[in-house]
């Protein structure tokens, strides 16, 4: 058995190695926790398709599964279980009504739940083939580097047990450390036997995660096959249901004619209505414009009076100041005169007393 050209690369006095090969995981150890508690029934229905090629492969002893072949194997169409299509509610004819309408986005809400479960459960199935062929190599460069070790292991002992002899048996250990070297380059019988061993184990264990993953494909397929049949009685009552649309959509396409038929006659009162208005309308508001218009010619006609009645009543009030200022005056003077009179009655009286 060959050496890889990792293994290889390493210096001869590098140490010991400690690197520990790490534990294969379990599909079912690689799961969440909450994925664990799910039932079986929820198992990627792709998985028997990698096992099977897994087992086809036979190139690769160690039962290792290459993303192409995963691939290859997600590519091939599920038997048994078609994929649920709407062909068959595309020839039905179309429906106008709501509740029909309703029934069939349904179906097709279940049919697209149904592909992206399918789809989800795949890539959940692939993740986990790549997890486990990723392990898987971790392991195989684990083991080259747990032989390797061992190797140096057995080249120092020998040089110790060499220095410890003497000189007298460094032929010996010379010829030994020449197959030892020969065994690190080429591998020894041992090697090879131990390494046609962990290949067996591995094919062994391989051939048995194939079983199970078969094992969970058949009740993966089971569940899947019932899930098909209730899908297909839905379907079954969903067109009983679509029929009984149909029927009653006629009814009320019978009931929408009649009510259309008292819609235009209701339309057309209603125009012959709106025309009576408009022509009312019209004439009311003609009458409202002359209304308008005479009121506008009695308020200048008051505010013409008003203007009149007040130059009058200033006219009237400056001649009766003109008249009061007169009569004042008059009487100042008649007053005047009266004093005078009284004045020439005073003297006259003390002429006649003095006579």
């Amino acid at each position: 058995m060959q050496l890889s050209s990792r293994a290889r690369s390493r210096s001869w006095g590098a140490g010991l190695w400690t690197t520990t090969p790490p534990p294969l995981l379990s599909p079912r150890q690689m799961k969440p926790r909450h994925e664990r508690s799910r039932s079986t029934t929820t198992t990627s229905t792709y998985a028997p398709l990698v096992s099977q090629q897994q087992g086809q492969a036979g190139g690769d002893g160690d039962g290792s599964v290459t993303e192409q072949e995963v691939a290859a194997g997600v590519a091939q169409p599920e038997e048994g279980v078609g994929p649920t299509t709407t062909t068959e509610m595309e020839e039905s004819p179309r429906v106008s009504d709501g509740g029909a309408a309703d029934k069939e986005r349904v179906m097709r809400l279940l049919e697209r739940e149904a592909a992206s479960a399918k789809q989800r459960e795949m890539m959940k199935m692939l993740e986990s083939l790549v997890q486990q062929t990723k392990e898987l190599e971790q392991a195989k460069i684990a083991l080259e580097e747990a032989r390797l070790e061992v190797a140096a292991l057995r080249h120092q002992q020998q040089q110790g047990e060499a220095a410890a002899t003497g000189p007298a048996a460094q032929a010996q250990t010379q010829t030994q450390q020449q197959w030892s070297v020969m065994d690190l380059m080429f591998g020894g019988v041992d090697e090879e036997i131990n390494g046609l061993r962990a290949r067996l184990r591995a094919s062994a264990q391989a051939e048995e995660r194939s079983r199970k993953a078969a094992d969970e494909l058949t009740a993966a397929l089971s569940a899947v096959s019932m899930e098909a049949k209730q899908v297909k009685a839905w379907l079954c009552d969903a067109r009983d249901e679509l029929e009984a649309a149909h029927a009653e959509r006629d009814r009320l396409r019978g009931l929408l004619q009649g009510a259309e038929a008292e819609l235009w006659s209701a339309t057309e009162r209603v125009d012959a209505l709106t025309a009576d208005w408009k022509d009312a309308a019209a004439g009311w508001r003609a009458r409202e414009k002359a209304l308008l218009a005479r009121a506008r010619g009695a308020e200048e006609e008051a505010a013409a009076a008003r203007a009149e009645s007040a130059a009058e009543i200033d006219t009237a009030r400056r001649v009766l100041a003109d008249d009061n200022a007169a009569l004042r005056r008059a009487l100042e003077q008649v007053v005047e005169e009266v004093n005078a009179a009284a004045e020439a009655l005073e003297a006259a009286t003390g002429d006649n007393v003095g006579l």
